[in-house]
């Protein structure tokens, strides 16, 4: 759900308060089908040509690529923490496993705490929404490689 504080670091709007975050983003861009519920379960991710991922916790994005792995979808995964960013795409199952830790159950920001409390906000999203972009126009041109970003300023 958007709230007050993703307007300052994400492409949201006043108008967007309240909504699913997904169906706000894909209101603004044409051709994207979001899912409009948490995702608990493979049988929500059938039917999509390319899975991308902005999820903020370890349990979703090991349930996503177990899902892609086996059913050959390409995927993008996006992750930002204040100054980091980590971008996968498309790579061997178990590497990508291997940037998972499955006891971490929290969910994450894409600004830390500490510039939380400075009121700095990083930008490292739209450097991770243009990685993204492009990984998606590659998909969809065939062009299907494994990708692995991991900046840390």
């Amino acid at each position: 759900i958007v709230e007050q504080d993703n307007i300052n670091v994400q492409n949201f709007s006043a108008e967007d308060i309240n909504k699913n975050k997904a169906c706000a983003l894909s209101s603004k861009y044409l051709g994207l089908a979001p899912l409009k519920a948490r995702i608990e379960n493979e049988s929500q991710l059938k039917g999509f040509d390319i899975i991308v991922s902005c999820v903020d916790n370890y349990a979703t994005r090991a349930l996503i690529f177990s899902f892609c792995s086996k059913s050959k979808i390409p995927y993008v995964d996006i992750r930002t923490s204040g100054r980091q960013l980590e971008a996968y795409a498309n790579m061997d199952y178990k590497e990508i496993m291997a940037t998972i830790d499955p006891f971490d159950t929290k969910s994450y920001s894409c600004q830390t705490e500490h510039d939380k409390m400075r009121r700095t906000f990083q930008r490292m999203d739209r450097v991770a929404a243009s990685i993204a972009a492009q990984c998606i126009l590659n998909i969809t041109r065939g062009v299907v490689s494994p990708l692995k970003i991991v900046i840390r300023i």
